[in-house]
């Protein structure tokens, strides 16, 4: 069982969403041994990730660590370079057993989710922020975007537009609006 999930990540190809969540989740899925074959697409498991997150019957997960890192100048999320993230989530998958990987699925999910919403918090102290607007096709996924609305909701307006892609990324976090002023 073990060895078909390494032959199985080894099989996938992130490069046309490596550096984007799809592409995180995917992984995650063939960690958690979801994928059913070595030749599932990305969608297919980023969708097997959500779907094992919604069977979570509770409101709790296991957390998994996320980093924040700068890369040219940019504050992101480096999952495939550091291996805090996934690392986490290995050591997680080594002790959980199968009736409990819905509760790592969503655990998943609501790290992200909680870490993406102290990181707005952080943008609000530094810079201040008005309002949230969750956009982009990584927030069809209903698990990450109900637990970032609960977190973020409780202190900014929110607004979740999923057809918005911002400048061709899944998820864009900390796009400016500033006022300009008339002279």
């Amino acid at each position: 069982m073990h060895y078909l999930r390494v032959t199985t990540l080894s099989n996938i190809d992130i490069s046309q969403c490596y550096n984007q969540l799809t592409g995180l989740f995917a992984v995650a899925a063939t960690i958690l041994g979801l994928s059913t074959s070595s030749t599932n697409s990305i969608q297919y498991l980023n969708d097997a990730l959500i779907n094992k997150a919604l069977q979570n019957s509770g409101q709790k997960g296991h957390r998994v660590d996320y980093s924040l890192d700068m890369v040219d100048g940019k504050r992101t999320i480096e999952w495939r370079k550091k291996a805090k993230t996934l690392g986490s989530l290995m050591s997680f998958r080594l002790v959980v057993d199968e009736s409990e990987l819905d509760k790592l699925a969503f655990g998943i999910m609501d790290s992200l989710a909680d870490y993406i919403a102290n990181w707005i918090e952080r943008i609000d102290e530094t810079t201040g922020v008005k309002a949230v607007v969750l956009a982009g096709s990584d927030f069809a996924n209903e698990v990450l975007t109900e637990r970032l609305s609960l977190r973020v909701g409780k202190n900014f307006p929110i607004t979740v537009n999923r057809q918005l892609e911002l400048d061709g990324s899944n998820l864009s976090a900390g796009a400016l609006y500033l006022k300009m002023r008339r002279r």
